[in-house]
């Protein structure tokens, strides 16, 4: 039998943290939660379901998830967020093949919900995402979770059937807040390595972006969360160019 370690990202209390471990607690066999927002609910949760609880620090997470050369090649690390849970179908599927893994890292079909929609076009769907892997393939980078595996070129793929359902926006007063802070970080980003902006950029792009969506990738099909989530999408476009541009013109 594989040995499965399951991690859960929290980041937001509105999330149903328990519908997320009822739904992976029969493919794990350890569980972590790894907590960015130092929430007492989500400690309370995890010492009621004997998770081990972990606030967001770099080193116990490193120590969790880089032991390689202890690491037997049976191990496997899943990562799965707290807005997240599976399928019935992947529930039953992950289960019986438990013991048969062979893949180096397996990837599962994410479907998302966007205001108590789920969307089945407008470049959401199908969107497939690795989420389990070999233990002694994956490293750790940066000060968040994002797990790759070490030789990507030579990593052998494997594709669950069943999906994931991703509880991404639950409003679309969410949505537009969620896009306001990443668009100043990207904006920030884009900054810092030395990219501009110019007239051209801040009223085509958002234009083509909606165009992209709604259009080419068939949002329409969504209806009316359809044309909300493109029109958003291209302000997403719209606030990153000119935020670039209030910051060049402020240095």
């Amino acid at each position: 039998m594989k040995h499965i370690t399951v991690i859960i990202t929290h980041r937001d209390d509105k999330y149903n943290l328990e519908k997320c471990l009822n739904s992976v607690r029969e493919t794990g066999d350890d569980f972590f939660l790894i907590d960015f927002i130092d929430s007492r609910k989500a400690s309370v949760i995890c010492q009621k379901n004997r998770i081990k609880y972990i606030k967001n620090e770099l080193s116990v997470i490193i120590s969790i998830l880089d032991a390689k050369s202890n690491t037997d090649s049976d191990e496997y690390v899943l990562i799965i967020g707290s807005n997240e849970y599976f399928s019935g179908s992947l529930k039953n599927k992950m289960v019986s093949l438990k013991s048969t893994l062979n893949d180096d890292i397996y990837k599962f079909t994410m479907l998302k919900n966007y205001y108590g929609r789920w969307m089945k076009h407008s470049g959401l769907y199908p969107c497939q995402e690795a989420r389990l892997f070999k233990k002694n393939l994956v490293i750790w980078t940066g000060n968040a979770i994002k797990l790759k595996p070490e030789a990507e070129v030579n990593a052998c793929y494997g594709l669950f059937t069943g999906e994931i359902y991703c509880i991404l926006y639950s409003s679309i007063y969410d949505h537009i807040n969620q896009i306001n802070k990443s668009t100043e970080e990207e904006a920030e980003i884009m900054f810092n390595s030395g990219t501009r902006s110019n007239i051209l950029k801040i009223l085509f792009r958002p234009c083509m972006h909606f165009i992209d969506l709604f259009f080419i990738k068939l949002g329409f099909l969504d209806g009316y969360y359809g044309l909300v989530n493109a029109v958003i999408s291209g302000y997403y476009d719209f606030l990153v160019q000119v935020k670039l541009r209030f910051l060049r013109r402020m240095d």
